[in-house]
């Protein structure tokens, strides 16, 4: 078994690792990114491409320029995108979406909200 430097605890690489959850803060792992066996079936779908207003308002200073931020990172197959005004790393609908449910935590771009 491989050890850390926290004594008796699996190395970062053999411990499992949440959804959506990088190993360490601040990392980006992509193996932590990876879409479960339970995703759906085909891509996103169109209408859910862009976010509920509940969770981002089309009114709200900065809309353009965080889907602009969003569009490139799914045209790019990226799961994540930088904020454009916080530099927090955002999930896209995509990632979202090939994950296969909804974890209930508010994501910006989660395509099970109810439309």
């Amino acid at each position: 078994m491989l050890t850390s430097d926290h004594g008796d605890l699996p190395a970062p690489s053999a411990r499992p690792v949440n959804l959506g959850q990088a190993r360490s803060p601040g990392r980006y792992h992509p193996g932590a990114l990876a879409p479960t066996p339970g995703s759906p079936d085909g891509p996103l779908p169109a209408d859910r491409r862009r976010p509920h207003p509940a969770r981002l308002d089309p009114a709200a200073p900065g809309y353009a320029a965080i889907m602009t931020a969003h569009d490139a990172a799914v045209g790019a197959g990226e799961p994540l995108y930088q904020d454009p005004a916080t530099g927090l790393s955002v999930m896209t609908a995509a990632y979202l979406w090939r994950r296969g449910y909804c974890c209930d935590q508010g994501c910006r771009h989660c395509p099970y909200v109810e439309r």
